[in-house]
Order: structure tokens, then C-alpha cells, then sequence
């Protein structure tokens, strides 16, 4: 039986995921990445949101969705992608430049991209940056959607040993969100009716708005940025379910690269937001993806952050990435 495809079905699916394709052992974990964001192939969702990709990694989901009969359209922080043409039609593509070691963003749909646009590059931080695509719409959807994917940059990096360098990039971690606010109010207020999903690694802890270790304010968002996640699991106006997107409890292969000698750090970095003042939301479910540790087992060269600075190797499982990705079902709205 081939994959399941929600075209019959009364949702569709949003991925927003953080691969780590710079990581350690990234071809042994491509698979498994392929097999959280599409169930095993019994699904392949209709927009998937990438962090931290290449090449190596669309080829190989491009040729797995194409023997089940389904292509996708793309944009990326790359240049030799066309719009308007299926990406399952290209050719294997060999690349020399910087975005390949360190992995870039890209949005992927199986609905037409007709518009596309990078909202904010940083070139110090090669695989940070802002993307935005519109999908036009279609018997499965009345409205134009418009897509951002983001990887913010991230302030809180060596703030110790560098604290010049940590308020510069916090800076620019403002100005980013400025951008992107403002290009998204610009949006809105062309189309009301659009559908505005902002999807993507925010580098900020979503569950109580801060950078993790050092509890510097990000920028404070609009009350129209409406945070799925928060919203189907808010019970009571308590957060039932944290959701953590980077877990050392639970990962293994992340706990290992990042060894800490005083926390284990868990936090809710990615996330996946509408822009809208409706009360009722398009959304059905969500969920945690690429949270099952992999059979395979690896030494993982990781390195401690504690006042030692100490270096070990941990033979342990991998998982399909450091960071866990987001699944969001949200309801068709011609039925």
C-alpha cells in the first residue's frame, strides 16, 4: 500500500522541523528524519519547513516522496531552485560553497509557490535567516497561504567568554524580529482573508518567552501572533504540555555533543504560529515528531560547558536530529 495523502482527507499538515544536517553522522540519520516527518511514509504533509538542510537531505526526500506519486514545489536560501517547477524534476545538483557545511532553511509544498522572497539573510551566521512563500489556493484551501520560515539567530551563544559579541548578536536578533513583524503587518493588511503561518527555530525558550540562560527579553510579540502550540494545549491557562523541542532528558545523541555538568537543558526553541485576529483558529492537532531514538548506535564526540570545558565520547543511540520537530494539522476550510 503506498503513502496516505490528505487530499481526501478534511486536514492538512505543517512541519516545521530543525534537522542538524551539520551534525555528527547526519547520512545515518536521513532516514530516520524521513520516517518522523512522514510517519513511516504513510503521510507526506503537505508543507514542510526546514532548518538547518541540504541538498543531500531534499534529494533523498524528494525521491521518496516521488515513488509514492508525489512532488513537491521548493524554496530555499539556495539560488538554483526555479519557481514554478516541481522539484522532483531535478537533477542531482553538486555544490562548493559555505551553505553546504552549514546547512541552510527551505519551505517545500505540494501547492504551487508563486511567490517568494528572502526577508532577512545574515551572512556571519550562515544558516540563519527569514523566508517567505505564498501558495496559492486551491480546491483544498479558499485562501492564499503565506508561509515564513524562520532560524533566528541565536544571542546567548559564549555570552561568557564574549559578552561584546553576545549583545551584538542579541541586537541583531531584534532587528530580525522587526523585520519580520513588519513585513508580516504588511501583509496582513493587503489580505485579511490570507491564512499567515510563521513557522520555524526561534532560538528563544517559546514556553516563557526568553533566552534560556541568561533571561534577556526577546522581542515581545504582536497578540495577533497566535503560538499553535500554546493554543491546544493551554488548559486552565496552564501550559499542559511543554513540549520541548530540545530535550537532554529524552535525547540521548543531544545530550551527548552538549554535556553539561550542572543542567540538561529542555526547552520549546521551535514553534509554529498564525498571524490572524479571528477567535477561531484553523487548527485541529498537534504534536511532537523525531522524538524516537534510532537503531543505530555511535560514539558521539561531545564537548562539555562547564568550567572544565571538557571533551568525551559517549557510545550511545542516535536520533533522528538534536532538535525535536512539529506537526500541526489544521482543518481544510472549504468543507
Amino acid at each position: 500500500m503506498g503513502a496516505c495523502f490528505s487530499k481526501k482527507k478534511k486536514f492538512y499538515t505543517i512541519i516545521s522541523y530543525n534537522i542538524y544536517s551539520l551534525g555528527q553522522y547526519f547520512n545515518n540519520r536521513i532516514n530516520g528524519i524521513i520516517n518522523a516527518i512522514t510517519d513511516n511514509e504513510k503521510h507526506f504533509p503537505e508543507i514542510i519547513c526546514l532548518q538547518e538542510t541540504n541538498i543531500n537531505f531534499i534529494q533523498n526526500f524528494i525521491n521518496k516522496a516521488k515513488k509514492n506519486n508525489i512532488h513537491y514545489y521548493c524554496y530555499s536560501t539556495k539560488t538554483y531552485y526555479e519557481n514554478n517547477k516541481l522539484l522532483s524534476n531535478y537533477e542531482k545538483v553538486e555544490l562548493n560553497n559555505d551553505l553546504e557545511k552549514y546547512g541552510y532553511i527551505a519551505i517545500l509544498s505540494i501547492w504551487e509557490i508563486y511567490d517568494e522572497n528572502k526577508i532577512y539573510s545574515n551572512f556571519e551566521w550562515l544558516y540563519n535567516g527569514i523566508i517567505k512563500v505564498k501558495l496559492k489556493s486551491n480546491k483544498d484551501i479558499n485562501e492564499d497561504i503565506i508561509l515564513y520560515n524562520i532560524h533566528a539567530i541565536k544571542p546567548n551563544i559564549n555570552y561568557n567568554k564574549n559578552k561584546n559579541n553576545f549583545n551584538y548578536k542579541y541586537l541583531q536578533y531584534i532587528e530580525e524580529f522587526k523585520i519580520l513583524e513588519s513585513n508580516i503587518l504588511e501583509e496582513y493588511n493587503n489580505n485579511k482573508n490570507n491564512l499567515i503561518y510563521i513557522c520555524g527555530d526561534f532560538n528563544i525558550n517559546l514556553n516563557d518567552k526568553t533566552t534560556l540562560e541568561y533571561n534577556h527579553s526577546p522581542p515581545q510579540f504582536n497578540p495577533n501572533f497566535i503560538d499553535c502550540w500554546e493554543y491546544l494545549n493551554i488548559n486552565n491557562n496552564t501550559l499542559i504540555n511543554l513540549g520541548f523541542t530540545e530535550d537532554e532528558e529524552t535525547n540521548q545523541y543531544k545530550a551527548s555533543i552538549d554535556i553539561k555538568s550542572n543542567f540538561e537543558k529542555r526547552t520549546r526553541f521551535n514553534g509554529i504560529f498564525i498571524y490572524t485576529t479571528n477567535i477561531k483558529l484553523p487548527i485541529k492537532s498537534i504534536k511532537i515528531i523525531g522524538n524516537e531514538k534510532l537503531d543505530i548506535k555511535k560514539n558521539i564526540n561531545g564537548k562539555g560547558e562547564d568550567k572544565y570545558n571538557f571533551d568525551c565520547i559517549t557510545y550511545t543511540n542516535l536520533f533522528p536530529s538534536i532538535h525535536y520537530g512539529i506537526e500541526l494539522k489544521c482543518i481544510k476550510n472549504n468543507i
